[in-house]
């Protein structure tokens, strides 16, 4: 799990140095997003496994992080495509 953590700061990072997202897609960014929101509710109703709500919370800013990203940047991301093709 460590390392799709390692993944998301990476991606977060490099649209940062971008200013844009590129190819990142916000349908499926958005259902890790729900995904693991969901996670975080059935592990405090089911376990109350403290490592494991602490890795979806995490995941779940990540994933918040992103999206903002993805909503901040979308005009940018529209021109760097163009100026692609």
């Amino acid at each position: 799990m460590e390392l799709f953590f390692l993944h998301q700061v990476s991606q977060i990072a490099e649209n940062f140095r971008n200013g844009h997202t590129g190819q990142l897609s916000f349908i499926m960014v958005l259902l890790l997003l729900f995904t693991h929101a969901a996670r975080i509710f059935t592990t405090l109703q089911e376990t109350g496994d403290q490592y494991i709500l602490a890795i979806f919370t995490l995941s779940t800013v990540f994933n918040i992080t992103m999206v903002t990203q993805i909503l901040y940047y979308w005009n940018a991301t529209i021109d760097a495509q163009k100026k692609k093709e």
